[in-house]
């Protein structure tokens, strides 16, 4: 399997924390910049207001001004005119005008004029006060500016710094991605020389196999022309002796000369043969082992009769073990309702007699065991086909062995396999279901 290289990411969260604090610096210095703006701006516009009320006063007393001194030199003129009149002419005016009508508005309008002068003097103090302030206002709007600017630079020198550092780590990265693709180019090329090595074996193993099962098909011919030899005729299969009745005693008692030694259980049965007979028309009953010793048993007679000197066999009790098929379903209890319990009790029978039990017809079979044949499930298909639901798995079993059920005789009448019904295999192994040894 080929290997997946991790690519080490660069630091993304140092990335983005340096990107945050710039953003936060500039926007604190762009408040505090936006903040003094909206300061001086403000200044400015009282300043303005007080700049424009000033002279609008300034015109109003001038206007009085005007009006004082025309009245007092009966004529247009200016302050400085009636300043440089003399003291009697004023005073011979001012007589003349009622005996003081004029002093009173000249008072006034010198109280007015000592008003306004400080008035002006107010508002220059004011207006030096506002300018002090813009002044301040504009040096710490320079000093934010360089504070801002110096943040900057700082911020972008340790960016720079920062880029070069990944840039370092970017080149190590890709340096070691190389050396690990370099490594597994080499492990690649490698497994393509083995894979290439185990191909030509495998084709020389398949060349092989082929031969083999050439040799196979060739035996397996043999064995078809070997059974046609021995049996000829499937319905007189022969059953040879596997020994002999040695004894009867009265009542359904009898014994063999078979034991343990020749590996005989309790519970095994035997066909009974006349000494002549040797076909499953010749059998004339059946027993069952109810005691076993070294060299002989004790029998229990199940059906028909046993005598001294008759020959007893079973089908599947051999030197050797064969090999059976079982198919359908079987009525071992004289009810007339062949089961698929019947099957499995057959399959039982034959594993208790020696015999080996196999799942499908092959040319190592030996006998087919053929029952009733099973009902079409077809109509009963459960509607979701989930494997891992018991009654869809059910259903696909009982399916399986509808099909088999011809299949598998088709197959053994192509192999010459011999096929045997309930009744003759009971026969032939003197298995008797509804009268077993109690």
């Amino acid at each position: 399997m080929a290997r997946v290289v991790k690519q080490r990411k660069p630091p993304v969260v140092a990335i983005v924390f340096a990107f945050l604090f710039f953003v936060a610096t500039f926007f604190a210095v762009w408040f505090g910049y936006q903040l003094e703006n909206k300061n001086t701006e403000t200044l400015q516009i009282r300043i303005s207001e007080l700049e424009k009320e000033k002279s609008e006063q300034k015109k109003k007393y001038e206007s009085e001004i005007a009006f004082l001194v025309e009245l007092i030199l009966g004529e247009k003129g200016s302050l400085a005119t009636v300043k440089q009149e003399d003291q009697k002419l004023l005073y011979e005016k001012v007589q003349f005008a009622g005996g003081g009508g004029y002093i009173p508005g000249i008072r006034q309008y010198r109280e007015q004029l000592r008003s306004t002068e400080e008035s002006k003097v107010d508002e220059e103090a004011r207006r030096k006060t506002a300018l002090k302030l813009k002044d301040k206002a504009e040096e710490e709007k320079q000093e934010l500016q360089k504070t801002f600017a110096d943040n900057i630079k700082a911020e972008t020198d340790k960016f720079a710094e920062f880029k070069a550092e990944n840039n370092k780590v970017v080149e190590g990265l890709e340096a070691e991605k190389k050396a690990e693709n370099d490594a597994f180019a080499e492990k690649v090329k490698s497994k393509d020389q083995e894979i290439a090595e185990i191909s030509s074996k495998k084709n020389n193993l398949e060349t092989v196999v082929d031969k083999k099962e050439a040799v196979i098909r060739n035996k397996e011919v043999e064995i078809v022309k070997l059974r046609d030899k021995l049996n000829p005729d499937l319905t007189h299969v022969k059953n040879p002796a596997d020994g002999k009745v040695i004894k009867v005693s009265q009542g359904d008692i009898c014994y063999i000369d078979i034991g343990s030694n020749e590996g005989a259980r309790e519970g095994m049965t035997f066909a009974v043969i006349p000494r002549k007979g040797s076909g499953v028309s010749d059998i004339k009953g059946s027993i069952q082992i109810v005691d076993v010793a070294t060299t002989s048993s004790t029998c229990k007679i199940l059906e028909g009769s046993a005598g001294s000197g008759d020959k007893i066999a079973n089908l599947v009790y051999s030197d050797r073990q064969y090999n059976f098929v079982v198919i359908g379903n079987f009525d071992l209890t004289g009810k007339g309702s062949a089961t698929p319990e019947g099957r499995t009790e057959i399959k039982e029978a034959i594993r208790t007699f020696g015999g080996y039990v196999e799942g499908k017809v092959s040319p190592q079979t030996d006998f087919l065991i053929v029952g009733q044949r099973p009902m079409d499930p077809a109509s009963s298909k459960p509607r979701k086909a989930d494997e891992k639901d018991p009654v869809f798995v059910a259903w696909s079993e009982r399916m399986k062995e509808y099909k088999n059920y011809s299949e598998f005789q088709d197959i053994a009448s192509k192999l010459n396999v011999p096929v045997i019904d309930t009744d003759k295999f009971l026969k032939l192994t003197g298995y008797s279901p509804k009268k077993r040894a109690e």
